[in-house]
């Protein structure tokens, strides 16, 4: 069936005359029942069709969408990270790849997104999107992978508990010992002040290992109990808990990335409790292939412009210093989101 008969219908005109037009209503009509989001771009990145499921999630109307080009719809920060893929997909090559996406109403949903070049004579003219919304998969995985890691961490704080009793108490007992006799005035007193040092030496080393090794277990696994420590003092400031969505593995997160992520949503919580006059907070985390990406959304009385100039200042500081980016904008119907999006391995400003 022609693309330009599809094409009609997505600006909302009327349907070409005679049995074509039952055609393409009816596959108008299955295209529109399906769950997936479905939509195809030309070769100039312009949007020419795109089915009920898609325009819902982006909430643009479909006369506006139409002719609308991909940068425009995905907004410049999502742009970046999907351009090499619509490249990709124009070059004739299939895209397949995952991201959380904020939908009109401001929910956050992991999709799986495929680009399928739309070949003619051999050349690619656009590409079909297909996205399927896998959010339940995700946080499915997501529970299970924070259960492995939290009976592995368990069975590391055993071992590590293990080898400070076997190994630590043991040598300070005995330099504890040795110390004591030297008290005493024992007649090898020098070499037992040596082997008490020696003793504590290695004690100390020990000490350190297990420390280093309980801070890399810490990072991926007890994130989200920090995080919800931080939630519970905002509670107590807002006088009411905000609710926390959070998808994708937060395995590969660095220690650094970690202490500003907190640092951010402290502050952006606390901006809210200070100013914003909410009655809800929203607050998601989301970490989907090399990006974490944290949205603080209140339905709060906005930003003054002396908060806009000052409030702010730190958190997109934090953004730019590990790489990334740092918005603000309008809620809707009211209110405020704050969105903070960085790489993962926090590789930034040296």
């Amino acid at each position: 069936m022609p693309l330009e008969d599809l094409e009609r219908l997505s600006r909302g005109e009327a349907p070409v005359p005679g049995r074509e037009a039952v055609r393409v209503a009816e596959l108008t009509r299955i295209i529109d029942s399906m769950p997936g989001m479905i939509a195809y771009w030309d070769k100039d990145g312009r949007n020419r069709f795109a089915n009920d499921a898609y325009i819902e999630f982006f909430g643009v109307a479909p006369a506006q969408l139409f002719g609308m080009h991909v940068s425009e719809l995905l907004g410049p920060e999502l742009w970046v990270l999907n351009r090499p893929y619509v490249e990709g997909a124009l070059s004739g090559e299939p895209q397949l790849f995952e991201r959380t996406l904020v939908d009109a109403r401001g929910e956050p949903r992991y999709v799986q997104t495929h680009y399928v070049p739309d070949f003619v004579e051999g050349d690619p003219s656009g590409f079909f999107v297909m996205i399927n919304d896998i959010s339940g998969r995700v946080r499915a995985e997501q529970a299970l992978q924070d259960s492995v890691r939290q009976v592995a961490l368990l069975e590391e704080r055993q071992r590590i508990a293990a080898d400070l009793h076997d190994f630590v108490i043991q040598r300070l007992f005995a330099a504890g010992l040795d110390l004591a006799a030297v008290q005493r005035g024992v007649p090898d007193a020098e070499a037992r002040i040596g082997a008490a040092a020696e003793g504590i030496d290695d004690s100390i080393r020990e000490l350190r290992k297990a420390i280093h090794s309980l801070r890399e277990l810490m990072t991926p696994t007890e994130l989200p109990a920090s995080i919800d420590k931080v939630l519970g003092n905002a509670g107590r400031a807002l006088g009411f808990m905000p609710t926390l969505t959070r998808t994708g593995s937060l395995e590969s997160v660095t220690p650094e990335v970690v202490n500003e992520l907190l640092a951010v949503l402290n502050e952006a919580l606390s901006n809210v409790a200070r100013h914003a006059d909410a009655d809800r907070v929203d607050v998601t985390l989301a970490c989907t292939g090399d990006q974490l990406l944290l949205r603080v959304a209140d339905d709060g009385r906005g930003l003054t412009k002396v908060e806009r100039s000052s409030g702010l200042t730190n958190m997109r500081h934090r953004a730019e210093n590990l790489g990334g980016t740092f918005r603000v904008g309008e809620n809707h119907p009211r209110g405020t989101v704050v969105q903070w999006m960085v790489p993962i391995t926090g590789t930034g400003q040296e």
